[in-house]
């Protein structure tokens, strides 16, 4: 047996793109003047004040821009509500501040939750929810879409566009129907059941999205990855069982053991192999039906990622290294794959062309993508 999860492992480890991998990226100006600037920054959650990514960050903020902090905002179990007194509550407020200071310049700052925002589902999820709503609105941010209940929230992005914003974490936990909602405990959001959620916004589309416009879609959970939430682990998380919280305690076969279930689907409803994830990406197929998404933008992986070419969607962008990085590789879709701390600077033209920049950290060099 031991012999056998070894040889598997060798197998399939592969190296992560430390450097990036890139296909048709673009080096060229841009002659049109920037309509609309929109700023993808995810899991920015362990962020400190002097973070390199704040200092790159702040080169490209304009007054006209729109940051997008793509979820897992507070690691690693979401902002404690006032009521709970917990001790952590002050350096997880300061993480928070961080990220709100740092984009202080920008237009409109905006704030979608993730699975750590929801404390990982536990019973006090919506209760950090509501807290961190309260937190970045009482500073002049906001938070999309209210008040921990599955939903759209809506915001225009230049002549012929919009920006979509869906909480998943809130589609994941519901429950598939109206029989199941029976069954689960009682509340006060709108829509109970995955079925109602697929229901409204098919609804919300048909009747506020007119023909021609352009979406932006934005949420934590991606539609696709080649993280670790794709199913994709390098040679450190086969020696190390808890690599992304533990580096100094090696258990080699054990750890081959994680990797495996996790791609397998069987540990995680965080991961895309997980039935309640498949289950998300089925309602969100479901909507866009017959419909075409310009750009998807999501964080969860920590790592800078383009896609082209997936389904519905014309564009996928991962931005989920705000805070941390770790393991990715690529597929036939991919324009980036990037192991580094940074994010993704999206801008829409007055000719409505429209180009993604991937900017490092500590890396000077820009990647630039056309979106057509």
């Amino acid at each position: 047996m031991k012999a056998l999860l070894i040889s598997l492992a060798l197998v399939t480890i592969a190296c992560s793109h430390t450097q990036p991998y890139t296909r048709t990226r673009v080096v060229n100006p841009q002659s049109s003047a920037i309509e609309q600037r929109i700023i993808f920054v995810g899991d920015a959650g362990k962020a400190t004040p002097g973070d390199a990514v704040w200092a790159k960050l702040d080169r490209y903020l304009t007054k006209d821009a729109l940051v997008v902090f793509l979820g897992d905002n507070v690691y690693e179990y979401g902002l404690p509500d006032a009521s709970e007194n917990d001790g952590s509550y002050e350096l997880y407020a300061a993480r928070l501040s961080a990220q709100i200071n740092a984009a202080k310049k920008a237009r409109k700052t905006i704030f979608i939750p993730g699975n750590h925002d929801w404390n990982s589902s536990r019973s006090n999820g919506r209760k950090r929810i509501l807290a961190q709503q309260r937190f970045v609105t009482d500073r002049g941010a906001h938070f999309a879409p209210q008040n921990g209940c599955a939903g759209i929230a809506a915001e225009p992005v230049g002549k012929g566009s919009v920006m979509l914003f869906i909480d998943s974490q809130a589609v994941i936990d519901l429950p598939d129907d109206g029989a199941a909602a029976a069954k689960a405990p009682a509340s006060d959001c709108a829509i109970k059941h995955k079925r109602q959620f697929e229901s409204f916004a098919s609804d919300y589309l048909q009747k506020n999205i007119k023909p021609g416009t352009r979406i932006i879609l934005a949420a934590h959970h991606p539609l696709v990855s080649e993280g670790s939430h794709g199913g994709f682990f390098d040679w450190p998380h086969h020696i190390f069982p808890v690599y992304n919280y533990n580096k100094y305690f090696p258990l080699p076969v054990v750890a081959s053991l994680v990797v495996f279930t996790r791609q397998w689907g069987w540990i995680t409803s965080t991961d895309i192999s997980h039935s309640k994830y498949r289950k998300y990406l089925n309602s969100i197929a479901a909507i866009l039906k017959n419909r075409e998404v310009f750009l998807y933008a999501a964080g969860h992986d920590h790592n800078l990622q383009l896609f082209s070419g997936t389904g519905p969607v014309k564009y996928h962008l991962i931005s989920g290294s705000g805070s941390k990085r770790d393991a990715v590789t690529h597929n036939d879709q991919t324009l980036l794959a990037w192991e580094k701390n940074g994010f993704f600077v999206v801008d829409i033209y007055t000719d409505a062309s429209a180009r993604a920049t991937a900017v490092g950290d500590t890396v000077e060099e820009e990647l630039v993508f056309e979106l057509r």
